[in-house]
């Protein structure tokens, strides 16, 4: 059983709450977690009415967390910088190693049809 859950704010903050069946003490008020280390910001793809943006970015606690996190940017919208979340994901460095290694043999299998032609 763990002592303390994680979770999101709506504005991506990654937060910890202690578990109120386990902790009875102030440990159980939600603890805002440190600010990210690195974030880069990839454009994978637009049309004439949306543009769709992942942001990856590392967080300092829990260590070694990377957080992606899918946008959309609608050309109609009132506000042209404003986006709405389509997906969030938390995972560990290794696996985003994994997801690397899986997109890279993906590029490279596209590579090889392409050169056969």
């Amino acid at each position: 059983m763990s002592l303390v859950h994680s979770a999101t704010l709506d504005r991506g903050d990654l937060i910890q709450i202690a578990d109120p069946d386990v902790l009875s003490h102030p440990a159980k008020q939600e603890m805002k977690m440190e600010k990210q280390l690195v974030q880069r910001e990839v454009r994978l793809g637009s049309a004439s009415n949306f543009e769709t943006i992942l942001t990856v970015r590392e967080l300092r606690s829990p260590a070694g967390t990377v957080e992606l996190k899918f946008e959309t940017v609608f050309a109609g919208a009132k506000d042209a910088q404003a986006r709405q979340t389509k997906a969030q994901f938390f995972s560990s460095r290794q696996q985003l190693g994994v997801l690397h290694d899986t997109l890279s043999a993906i590029e490279n299998s596209f590579q090889g049809q392409r050169s056969e032609k």
